[in-house]
């Protein structure tokens, strides 16, 4: 499959380990595009319009990834949101999918078959 045809999902995470893995996992089904700031995952939100899917880690350092994703999703509303956590369902977390701000989390250690299908998932429903 050429990267024309994948699906393109931006990850933030702070941990330049965490980009690296992910990217690893999953960049021979996905065009994953990695920032490590809420400000450069936020401008290149702006700037790629192809990008369809957002995970953010959920603690870093200057934001955590339910307040990036509020300010995200507040000029990117059409995108699917996910956080990743090593914190498990937080109230937060729970009231952010609740109230629709989030479509889900995965937690850490990543388990890259349940990202998988629920990337897939969520790719589907937005087409």
């Amino acid at each position: 499959m050429d990267t024309q045809t994948k699906p393109t999902i931006l990850f933030l995470d702070d941990e330049d380990l965490n980009l690296f893995l992910f990217k690893t996992a999953h960049e021979e089904k996905y065009d994953i595009i990695t920032t490590s700031t809420p400000n450069e995952a936020l401008e290149t939100l702006r700037h790629n319009h192809s990008i369809k899917l957002v995970i953010s880690d959920y603690r870093m350092a200057e934001m955590n990834g339910v307040d990036f994703v509020k300010l995200a999703k507040t000029n990117h509303p059409e995108k699917a949101y996910f956080l990743l956590t090593a914190f498990g369902d937080t109230d937060e977390i729970a009231d952010a999918i609740d109230s629709k701000f989030l479509d889900g989390y995965f937690e850490k250690p990543m388990n890259r078959e349940e990202i998988r299908k629920s990337l897939d998932r969520a790719l589907t429903e937005l087409k």
